[in-house]
């Protein structure tokens, strides 16, 4: 059978009907798709799973580096807080050792007997420094004479004690003696509570006193002058 061709505007009969139509027709023609330029990642010979492959690498290394970072941040804040508590133990550990020698020595300065100050006099070099302990030579012999002739006793414990200040390399201890004295000048044993303090500094790890005095003086004495080692009563 012929084919007609229909153009816009063409009257067209129906074979059922014999009625005749106008047919129209659009002006706008749908164009063949253009041919494809790009190539798909198959035919550039790059595999989806190469893809995925690369993409996992690259997020693994994308985690390794934030949490090496992590790890490296979580390091130095734990070493900066080991090094703060270290530090504060040595701190409390250099108190408790300086409390310990001041403690010890004015034990020691405050526990006299006249017929045995050989010993005394040993234990209070040992236990001091510089200038303070350079002062006992010169005037060993006359404090031993004061002693011997007032036939002085004392007993004495320290029944408080505390610091008062402190530096990276000195301490002073504060400290309340109780005391028992006895001398030719006392008819009887006499007890007195004595308040006093020492200076301590750090030499070769060993707290060492370099001052002392007693009673409400907080004046650190100077150096080379003797301290009041023995209070003679009545004088």
């Amino acid at each position: 059978m012929p084919t007609k061709n229909i153009t816009n505007g063409s009257i067209v009969k129906s074979r059922l009907t014999g009625d005749e139509d106008v047919v129209n027709i659009d002006d706008t023609v749908s164009e063949p798709e253009a041919p494809r330029t790009g190539k798909s990642w198959r035919e550039l010979g790059v595999r989806i799973p190469v893809l995925v492959v690369a993409a996992a690498v690259l997020l693994a290394l994308a985690l390794t580096s934030v949490l090496g970072y992590l790890y490296w941040s979580a390091s130095d804040r734990s070493s900066d807080l080991e090094g703060t508590v270290a530090a504060q133990r040595q701190t409390e550990q250099n108190r408790a050792a300086a409390l310990t020698a001041a403690t010890n020595f004015m034990t020691t300065a405050n526990n006299i007997d006249y017929q045995n100050l050989d010993p005394w006099f040993k234990q209070m070099t040992d236990g001091s420094t510089g200038a303070f302990r350079d002062s006992y030579e010169p005037v060993k012999s006359g404090i031993g004479e004061v002693i011997k002739a007032s036939q002085l006793r004392i007993a004495g414990t320290v029944s408080q004690a505390a610091i008062s200040s402190q530096t990276d390399n000195s301490v002073r201890v504060l400290a309340l003696v109780d005391q028992t004295i006895q001398s030719v000048k006392l008819t009887q044993p006499t007890q007195v509570a004595t308040a006093m303090y020492v200076d301590l500094m750090l030499e070769n790890g060993v707290w060492k006193v370099y001052g002392m005095n007693q009673g409400a003086d907080q004046t650190v004495p100077s150096a080379g002058a003797p301290a009041d080692l023995v209070p003679v009563p009545g004088e």
